[in-house]
């Protein structure tokens, strides 16, 4: 593991221990990142492992990653920690995910509180060509590659990009909210291309961007009565946070004017394990709508025909989505107009009057626009 995040990251400094520092605030220097190789023992549902390392991300803010664990339907233990980002394998050969990467399917894993993990998926299953390993007797010396594998392998591939992604924006540092919205976009890529979307410079500098909502909910959402009809919101009830770009502010960064297809959209909250724990679900759960604009207003009319009629836009109808502190949704069939106009709106949906930190949230949001091929 210590190799693999040597090989992976470039600018990080690497600790090794058998447990995460109590106050990773007071290191020198800072801890930001931790990983998980194994994730401790198999569990079938949210415990204590999980817990603890909830509370732990929530207290400290730092980002964790947790390998998924090696026996197909199983999870590690901390692999369950919903604040974390748990990760599969895949087989660099064929891209398809290993046969002993866990899945949260109701037939292995029965109390799993509907958390839909791994997270993401990274590469297992291969060598590292500039690094052998000598073993030295009275009559030969042997050399040879040693071969990689498993999702403890995984996790340290993912850590060694993001902790590449850390050291390069100092802005990641403290948000392990929106680092996990940026890896939920990283894994719809159609592409395998982590490298690309976390740690590339120039494309994270000129087309991606990251935000980031802390704190009171009443100071941060606001509520609204311009749902378009037929919306699933247009109560006029639910708090809200409303985004309103147009085209051009999202592809000019760098100066230059691409054409798009839409936007790739993810957001990601942190949550209390204590919360977890005791209500046997999420405190909270956030929703995305997103869609194109032909002008300003927010009314059906002004909004394209196609997402009016049908919102299929809003992750609230996704059924695959549900139980999750993440959510991710495109919007797509943007029209040559550069005044056309792009509306992100994360809406609170829920909220457990009963939760220890009722009334506060710990929100990212990431966008990466998608470009015509």
């Amino acid at each position: 593991m210590y190799k693999l995040l040597q090989s992976f990251s470039e600018r990080s400094v690497i600790y090794a221990s058998k447990g995460r520092p109590s106050n990773p605030a007071s290191a020198n220097p800072q801890i930001y990142l931790g990983v998980n190789a194994n994730g401790g023992q198999k569990s079938s549902s949210y415990g204590a492992s999980a817990k603890n390392l909830d509370n732990y991300i929530y207290n400290n803010r730092t980002v964790e990653v947790v390998g998924a664990g090696n026996t197909a339907g199983n999870f590690s233990a901390a692999a369950l920690a919903v604040n974390a980002i748990t990760v599969g394998a895949l087989d660099p050969s064929t891209k398809m995910a290993t046969s002993y990467t866990a899945k949260n399917d109701p037939k292995y894993c029965s109390n799993c509180n509907s958390y839909h993990k791994p997270d993401v998926e990274n590469y297992s299953n291969f060598y590292i060509d500039d690094y052998y390993r000598k073993y030295e007797s009275s009559n030969y010396i042997y050399e040879y590659k040693p071969f990689y594998d498993g999702t403890e392998v995984s996790a340290g591939v993912t850590a060694g990009m993001i902790s590449d992604m850390l050291s390069t924006h100092d802005f990641y540092k403290w948000h392990p909210e929106v680092v996990k919205a940026v890896m939920i976009n990283a894994k719809k890529a159609k592409k395998f291309d982590y490298n690309y979307l976390v740690t590339d410079q120039k494309d994270r500098d000129d087309y991606h961007f990251s935000y980031y909502f802390v704190g009171d909910v009443n100071t941060l959402m606001n509520t609204y009565n311009d749902w378009p009809v037929g919306s699933v919101y247009n109560d006029g009830t639910r708090k809200e946070i409303r985004l309103d770009f147009s085209k051009l502010d999202l592809i000019n960064g760098g100066g230059n004017t691409y054409e798009i297809d839409g936007f790739r959209v993810a957001i990601a909250w942190l949550n209390s394990g204590n919360d977890i724990a005791n209500l046997h679900k999420l405190p909270q759960n956030f929703e995305i709508c997103t869609y194109i604009r032909t002008g300003n207003p927010h009314m059906s009319s002004s909004i394209t025909s196609e997402i009016n009629s049908e919102f299929r836009t809003t992750t609230k109808d996704d059924p695959d989505q549900q139980g999750n502190s993440y959510k991710y949704t495109d919007v797509e069939g943007f029209s040559k107009n550069d005044n056309i106009g792009f509306t992100v709106r994360i809406v609170l949906d829920e909220e457990d009057s009963r939760s220890e930190n009722y009334g506060q949230m710990v929100l990212g949001l990431d966008i990466k626009p998608i470009f015509k091929k």
